[in-house]
């Protein structure tokens, strides 16, 4: 440590002091990245190859430590410089693929890495590339079976693989609700089922039912819905689903929403058409989201525009709410959020419809298995107007396959 931090304060110095100074030695500057000095380490093999443009080991270096700083574009720029003068040399042109990868260009991607999987057939870390590429291409199908082949090489890559069958396979959901009301309100039970089944690499269809008991009144539903991929980094999203007869349940639910999603951002906006026995709902909800690998932060509104039967006007209600997820560990993810209106259009009920003012606090988390099974757990604290609170407790399982 001690000849790392002489290291770092020689390279920190004045631009006098730096002419005057030796060259950092490969060991030096190798030895500050591997202690996890990367800007320091950086600034050695930048000095390194500006004195020997030929060094192409510097270079290679000052991508990697690029790569891992999480600046992909500038990794990107110097594998490639590497790549047009050592056209055989196997990580730049990894580096090129990979970094192309990672900033959603998988297309041009897939023109180097199948060049480098003709050369080595058993790098896993190419594999896994070329698995990633693809999925982003939406081949759902290749990119699975090459993400298996570099599990099955380095099991280093077999999380991977188990997350890009959870987001891209098929899969079945069941979950349930129970609320608990401060006033004299009968308690609420609430279960759902949906099927989820990939029918082509871009479409997906799915069948949901649910049954309710909420006020005293039982009441069931249930629809199908529609994903289609037209474009890989868009998705439309069709679902409806209708319970004639219904006190509680909402009669017909309809939703239409249209969402674009990158490695880091995605935004949609969607309507939602709700009717209740004596009043309807049009919702209109734009949202936006951030993402890191360890991090997920999504902000929406939404206005809710409510027709009660025989009421000469419209009831407005206006909702706002702010999630945020962290990855603690592999497998587990923690989730907390706060929501200002309505907390949740999907499972709306009559006591939340019209100028509805709540504030909700929310937490839970997500825990992945190996058997990609997901359990899934949320604590809901609302307070409404007149002192009335409200508990709710969900529970769910995922299973993918």
């Amino acid at each position: 440590m001690f000849g790392a931090l002489i290291l770092t304060m020689m390279l920190a110095g004045s631009a006098a002091g730096e002419q005057g100074a030796s060259l950092p030695t490969q060991a030096e500057a190798e030895a500050l990245a591997q202690q996890g000095n990367r800007e320091a380490a950086l600034a050695a093999f930048q000095r390194r190859a500006a004195a020997n443009p030929a060094d192409l080991t510097a270079r290679l270096w000052i991508a990697r430590l690029h790569t891992q700083m999480g600046r992909p574009d500038l990794a990107e720029s110097v594998y490639r410089a590497v790549m047009l003068e050592a056209p055989d040399n196997v990580e730049a042109m990894t580096g090129v693929g990979t970094t192309l990868v990672s900033m959603q260009r998988g297309d041009e991607a897939l023109l180097i890495l199948d060049r480098i999987a003709k050369l080595e057939p058993k790098n896993a870390a190419v594999l896994a590339a070329l698995g990633a590429a693809h999925l982003q291409a939406y081949n759902i199908k290749l990119g699975l079976s090459y993400l298996e082949s570099a599990a099955s090489i380095a099991p280093e890559y077999k999380l991977a693989l188990e997350e890009a069958r959870r987001e891209h396979g098929h899969h079945v959901d069941a979950s349930g609700f129970f609320e608990d009301f401060n006033q004299d309100v009968p308690n609420t039970s609430n279960a759902n089922l949906t099927v989820d089944f990939r029918v082509a690499d871009r479409l997906r269809i799915s069948a949901r039912g649910q049954y309710q008991e909420k006020f005293d009144f039982s009441d069931g539903r249930g629809g199908l819905g529609l994903d289609w991929q037209w474009h890989p980094q868009f998705t439309l999203h069709l679902h409806g689903l209708a319970g004639p007869g219904n006190d509680v349940l909402p009669q017909a639910d309809a939703l239409i929403s249209v969402a674009q999603t990158t490695q880091r951002a995605g935004w949609d906006v969607s309507y939602r058409f709700v009717e209740f026995d004596g009043a309807n709902v049009s919702v209109f909800s734009p949202g936006v989201k951030w993402m890191t690998t360890r991090t997920e932060v999504a902000l929406r509104y939404a206005l809710a525009i409510t027709n009660f039967d025989g009421a000469p006007d419209a009831d407005d209600g206006h909702t706002g709410s702010l999630d945020g997820a962290y990855r603690i560990q592999p497998r587990l993810w923690l989730n907390l959020g706060y929501v200002y209106g309505v907390d949740d259009f999907d499972t709306l009920s009559p006591d939340r419809i019209g100028r509805f003012k709540g504030h909700t606090a929310r937490g839970g988390f997500r825990f992945d298995l190996k058997t990609l099974t997901s359990l899934i757990g949320q604590y809901d604290y609302q307070w409404r107007e007149g002192d009335l609170t409200m508990q709710r407790i969900w529970v769910g399982i995922s299973q993918s396959f």
